[in-house]
């Protein structure tokens, strides 16, 4: 089983032809929505694009945000 964060939010993939996979993957979904997001901020850098992207969470509250114009200057 593989969790990661998809387009439309978190998602669960693995193989579907085991048994006890669906309610193991539906167990973890629960939990991921039922727990509240921890304050942080962290910025990144997406090479295909070129864009500067800030993302995080504050008082619950997620953002995200992507710009073209901010200078990339990766951690030496």
């Amino acid at each position: 089983m593989t969790a990661y964060e998809g387009a439309g939010g978190p998602a669960i993939g693995g193989d579907t032809e085991k048994d006890s996979i669906a309610e193991v993957a539906q167990d973890l979904l629960n939990l991921i929505e039922a727990t509240k997001p921890a304050n942080f901020e962290d910025m990144g850098y997406y090479e295909d694009t070129g864009s500067t992207i800030r993302y995080g969470c504050k008082d619950q509250v997620c953002f995200y945000q992507e710009s073209t114009t901010e200078q990339y200057a990766p951690d030496e």
